[in-house]
């Protein structure tokens, strides 16, 4: 079993330990409501028949002993299902506990996971940059060739366009929008040159070794 199986394992017995104390709550407050109804009965039952019993009716004296021996049982019933309740209470409050930390490792667990492969798609990025990088500044060479060549293109006034040969807006244009989220900000926001996987290692506390993630390091960046 791995760590992911183990952790849910965890989890699901805590959830099955939080609905048994769940259900013995609900068990012992419905115990409570019967005992009080009981006492509820038996007073009842006792007003009932007093004043023939105290005349000598031996049904009622009977009634009144049963009802007595009831009401008795049942206060004492109810002495017993308070402190109950307020163990069972306190055994659900920490099962409570138990659940919500065992959910929140698998959590944990599950957002390495998510991490690590978030620093492997950054390397894929590096990479796609770094080509990227090349290729633009081919593209470059290319359109200075032009200029040096003196073979500038012409715009509507009949000038010789620069910028048409440099092609920056061209490039501009076709970025995709996503590149547009990297500006606000960035000339008050300068961070060192580095590749994007490590910074994004050591944005989640990941020891990186040359460009492979060995380990983690402390607790993740929340």
């Amino acid at each position: 079993m791995n760590d992911a199986a183990k952790l849910q394992t965890t989890v699901d017995d805590a959830v099955a330990e939080v609905s048994r104390w769940r259900n013995t709550c609900a068990t012992i407050a419905q115990m409570k409501l019967d005992a009080n109804a009981m006492v509820s009965s038996a007073k009842k039952r006792r007003a009932e028949n007093a004043l023939a019993a105290m005349q000598g009716d031996a049904q009622a004296k009977a009634a009144i002993a049963e009802a007595q021996t009831n009401q008795a049982g049942a206060e004492n019933s109810l002495v017993d299902l308070d402190i109950a309740a307020g163990d069972s209470q306190l055994k659900l409050e920490q099962a409570v506990v138990v659940e919500k930390q065992a959910r929140l490792n698998l959590a944990q667990h599950q957002a390495a996971l998510v991490k690590r492969k978030r620093v492997d798609v950054a390397g894929q990025l590096d990479a796609a940059i770094a080509e990227v990088d090349r290729l633009f500044k081919e593209y470059e060479q290319l359109g200075g060739d032009v200029i040096a060549l003196g073979a500038l293109p012409t715009n509507i006034m009949g000038m010789a366009d620069r910028e048409a040969a440099v092609g920056l807006r061209r490039v501009r244009a076709a970025m995709p929008r996503w590149v547009e989220k990297l500006y606000p900000g960035a000339a008050h926001d300068e961070m060192p040159r580095e590749p994007l996987a490590v910074t994004e290692a050591q944005n989640w506390n990941l020891k990186v070794a040359g460009d492979v993630v060995i380990e983690f390091v402390g607790k993740p960046a929340a």
